[in-house]
């Protein structure tokens, strides 16, 4: 079994030994079991011996619409209160998984310190803080991309002006270089950088920076001449 990406881009694989699935028509649950499950996500793989079920809603299942949580899919309005539920969620796994961590070592039950379900808390965690890095980076990435489209006549108006040529095709051609060599590289280095959390979100309007300083140069170039 393959889970669908989640927002960070990260899916899980499950095997198992032997595998049932039934359909409780009442309830309109889809129940599976799992015998000697094992769950492997990136370089983390969990073994879970014995007989696994897990219920799905039917309704959960099989709903329609490509909406699956990622940022960019969410409206501006709703990025302030999702960031919040975010935390909550995060804040509230690490408590589930201190707690639990405590109860084992006060009950010597050494085993609760890296069985299944605490490996599930920590890649729910690690995937809960790469995702409150992309809903901070959403709002400033969103802006960015608007306004490139400014900068890009920032630049493409005083090059045209230096280059004088009547052929409009060759000056509209040639404005794309600043673009194509410093704004998208620029805008990759910088978006990279914040999803990896070395840089802070607004590293994502660096692209535009470069290209404000570029178009700045050439219009003061022009003045003199």
């Amino acid at each position: 079994i393959n889970t669908p990406p989640q927002s960070d881009g990260s899916s899980a694989e499950i095997t198992a030994a032997s595998a049932r699935l039934t359909v409780d028509p009442i309830a309109e649950e889809l129940r599976i079991d799992l015998v000697d499950m094992e769950i492997q996500h990136g370089t983390w793989v969990s073994m879970q011996p014995g007989e696994n079920t897990y219920r799905v809603k039917l309704s959960q299942a099989t709903k329609k619409g490509t909406s699956s949580g990622r940022p960019v899919e969410i409206p501006m309005r709703e990025i302030g209160p999702e960031t919040k539920k975010q935390r909550a969620l995060i804040e509230k796994t690490q408590e589930i998984l201190a707690a639990r961590s405590a109860m084992g070592l006060a009950v010597g039950k050494l085993e609760w310190l890296d069985d299944g379900r605490s490996f599930e808390s920590i890649a729910i965690v690690e995937n809960g803080h790469n995702r409150l890095r992309k809903l901070d980076i959403e709002p400033w990435r969103r802006w960015a991309s608007g306004f490139s489209c400014l900068f890009f006549v920032w630049v493409g108006i005083p090059l045209s002006i230096w280059m004088r040529s009547a052929d409009h095709w060759t000056s509209f051609g040639t404005c794309f270089m600043p673009i194509l060599l410093l704004f998208y590289p620029a805008f990759m280095v910088g978006m990279q950088q914040a999803k990896d959390g070395h840089w802070p979100a607004a590293a994502v309007w660096l692209g535009n920076l470069i290209l404000l300083v570029v178009g700045a140069w050439w219009l003061r170039k022009l003045y003199r001449t």
